[in-house]
């Protein structure tokens, strides 16, 4: 069943409200007690408690008006792609509705069979690995973002610290057998490649990754994942259809300087990630809700997070990172 979005002028502005208080694993050692920082996890969390409670507060219909503002049906024409790129500049986020066939989609749903049953044969005590696939769970054999993207073999991490029992699989695609190509080829797509790209260097698809959330109650708050520009796509492969599926979450114009980003960036002085982004204008916050098959393009330099999930919910996504 396909989700579908009252249609709304996407330059009509979203609710107004009083301003209230899809990143990389975390791969270093927590800090000694005397090197912990003055805002904690507790501490971002009570800050981020907010603009939470504010988020669920919406209903569904004005949660669809903000999607509906910064979506577009194809990306396949000229006015499809001018439109796209002026809401991905401006806005730092664009939408784009049904942008797996369902073919597509099936072989998506190959590879995610292959990391399920790896999944399964893993537990909290130990790893599991056979020809294709590496599932770091007790161990870490590869140990940071470049190992795993790099390695010969698909790997799935089952993330520590703010996104803890998230599963990470990088390069899932090699686990679609033959039609790996075919699964990686909307991502680097005529239409979807004229939309980002900048001047005469066209941007770089890189590892294709799956992102499997289950009842994951606690995720990271709002955040950057640096300060220059860095593209990601998010396809959903389950619907997300409420706040309990943990949909992702961004903070419109938030992907370029200005007062919201430079308070922040202060107050991450505090914490150990310098990236942290508590404070936000509830107003301009997207939680995208959409079915199965939708393209969210975002500018990871704006603010944003993982909306918790309701325990039992489950989340599939494929996340293609662009240089």
């Amino acid at each position: 069943m396909k989700l579908r979005f009252p249609r709304f002028d996407r330059n009509e502005s979203v609710s107004a409200a009083t301003p209230a208080p899809m990143t990389e694993p975390e791969t270093s050692q927590p800090p000694t007690e005397s090197e912990a920082p003055i805002l904690g996890p507790d501490e971002l969390a009570l800050l981020n408690a907010a603009a939470l409670d504010y988020l669920r507060g919406l209903s569904l219909e004005d949660i669809q008006r903000r999607v509906d503002a910064v979506s577009v049906d194809e990306i396949e024409t000229e006015a499809g792609i001018e439109t796209a790129s002026k809401l991905l500049e401006d806005e730092g986020i664009v939408i784009v509705r049904d942008f797996l066939d369902q073919t597509q989609l099936k072989s998506a749903d190959g590879a995610i069979a292959r990391v399920v049953n790896a999944l399964e044969a893993s537990s909290p005590e130990r790893n599991y690995e056979d020809d294709d696939i590496l599932v770091q769970s007790a161990e870490r054999v590869a140990t940071s973002y470049t190992a795993m993207a790099s390695h010969q073999k698909t790997v799935a991490t089952i993330r520590r610290g703010a996104d803890a029992g998230m599963v990470d699989v990088f390069n899932v695609d090699r686990l679609a057998g033959d039609e790996r190509n075919a699964l990686r080829a909307p991502f680097v797509s005529e239409g979807l490649l004229r939309l980002i790209i900048e001047g005469d260097n066209p941007p770089e698809a890189k590892n294709l990754n799956l992102y499997v959330n289950r009842g994951i109650t606690h995720t990271r708050g709002f955040h950057a994942d640096s300060f220059g520009k860095s593209l990601k796509g998010f396809v959903y492969l389950s619907d997300v259809v409420s706040l309990d599926d943990g949909p992702y979450c961004f903070v419109r114009r938030t992907h370029v300087d200005g007062p919201w980003r430079r308070a922040n960036q202060k107050i991450s002085e505090l914490a150990q990630a310098k990236t942290e982004s508590p404070f936000i204008d509830v107003g301009m916050a997207i939680p995208v809700l959409a079915p199965r098959g939708s393209l969210i393009l975002s500018d990871q330099a704006g603010v944003h997070r993982g909306i918790p999930q309701a325990a039992g919910a489950e989340r599939r996504v494929l996340v293609m990172r662009y240089l």
